[in-house]
């Protein structure tokens, strides 16, 4: 009975690991594009406002710049005047 209640804490405490590990991933970019298309999709799909780190507001970034660096929307690149 004993080995049964430690496979099955294993088990658990697996299962939580593995899920807390996965809440605290950030999302990065991939090659099919950006995750968010702005500041109004990060909120619509994550349900949290968009916030700035502390160095960006210390750079004097805007939030919208802070976003684009974060996340790198198109818009940053269309803002940077990209040969084309």
């Amino acid at each position: 009975m004993r080995n049964l209640y430690n496979e099955l804490d294993k088990m658990v405490k697996k299962a939580f690991s593995d899920r807390l590990t996965e809440g605290k991933e950030s999302p990065t970019i991939t090659s099919g594009g950006p995750i968010y298309e702005s500041i109004e999709d990060y909120k619509m799909k994550t349900g949290k406002r968009f916030r700035q780190s502390k160095a960006d507001k210390e750079a004097g970034l805007t939030r919208d710049q802070s976003f684009q660096k974060m996340y790198g929307t198109q818009q940053a690149d269309q803002d940077q005047g990209g040969a084309g």
